[in-house]
C-alpha cells in the first residue's frame, strides 16, 4: 500500500511539473528551452533592443540541441516586428520565410546544433524594426518533435 501511494504521489508531482513548464505539446507559446541571441561583439540582444548595429551578425545559442539538418533554412531574419515583450516563441505572422532577408548561416554545429551564426548579406537598414526567427520546422534530434520556435524583435541603430 505504501509503494502504491508513493507511486501515485510521484505521478501527480510529474503532472503538475509538466503543466507548470508549458506541458509537453509540440508548438506555440514560449519555448521552455530559451535561446540567447548575441551580436558580433558577443553582447546579448535583449527583446525589443534598440541601437543594434546595422552591420552585425547574430548568433543564436540554444539551451538544448536541435537537429542541425532541420535547422538549415529555419533560422532567419525578417523586417518588421510586433510589440513582443520577451523571446515569445513562434510568431508566424512576423516570421514568414518568404520575407526572409538574404543571409548566410555559419559556425553551425553539425548534427547536434547548440549555436549558429546568421549574417545578413547586406547591412540592415538604420532605425528599422527586425525580428530574428527560429521556425517550428526545426526538430529536436532525439525524438523528431518540432521545436516550439523563437522570435526576438529589435530595432537597428541609425547608421554604421
Amino acid at each position: 500500500m505504501k509503494i502504491k501511494n508513493t507511486f501515485v504521489i510521484a505521478m501527480l508531482f510529474a503532472i503538475v511539473a509538466c503543466s507548470a513548464c508549458g506541458g509537453m505539446g509540440t508548438g506555440g507559446g514560449t519555448s521552455v528551452y530559451p535561446v540567447r541571441y548575441t551580436d558580433a561583439s558577443g553582447a546579448v540582444i535583449a527583446p525589443q533592443a534598440t541601437d543594434v548595429p546595422v552591420d552585425t551578425l547574430f548568433t543564436a545559442t540554444l539551451s538544448v540541441p536541435l537537429d542541425g539538418i532541420t535547422f538549415d533554412g529555419n533560422f532567419f531574419i525578417v523586417a518588421g516586428t510586433k510589440d513582443l515583450p520577451h523571446d515569445s516563441g513562434w510568431d508566424g505572422d512576423i516570421c514568414n520565410k518568404g520575407n526572409a532577408i538574404p543571409s548566410e548561416l555559419t559556425n553551425c554545429d553539425a548534427e547536434l546544433l547548440y549555436s549558429c551564426t546568421l549574417t545578413p548579406t547586406d547591412p540592415l537598414a538604420g532605425n528599422t524594426a527586425y525580428s530574428l526567427c527560429i521556425s517550428t520546422d526545426a526538430k529536436y534530434p532525439y525524438n523528431g518533435r518540432s521545436y516550439e520556435g523563437s522570435t526576438l524583435s529589435f530595432t537597428t541603430a541609425a547608421s554604421i
